[in-house]
């Protein structure tokens, strides 16, 4: 039998992933900092975001969004995958 409403689809966004998903993104993220030695009012001023937006996606109140977390990966010189990779292990270790 087809899917013909809305409510039928199978659910494929979870809130409570894409939190974990959102918190293990912003601890690496995080960790990388300290590895680098880099303050996060030089990484936004890098990435051209300002301290608050920054701070708000490293205490994971919101996301970063692709583009972010591509300057970051570039101004932190860690592959964007492995940036991904790392925070999913992460989630998976907690």
């Amino acid at each position: 039998m087809p899917l013909t409403r809305r409510w039928d689809m199978p659910k494929v966004y979870d809130m409570n992933t894409a939190q974990t998903t959102r918190d293990g993104i912003a601890a690496e993220v995080r960790a990388q900092m300290g590895r680098k030695r880099i303050t996060a009012r030089a990484l936004a001023k890098t990435i051209g975001i300002s301290d608050g937006a920054l701070s708000e996606r490293l205490n994971g109140t919101r996301p970063f969004n692709t583009d972010q977390l591509a300057r970051i990966a570039t101004a932190l010189d860690v592959d964007l995958v492995a940036l991904f990779m790392a925070a999913e292990s992460n989630d998976h270790a907690a």
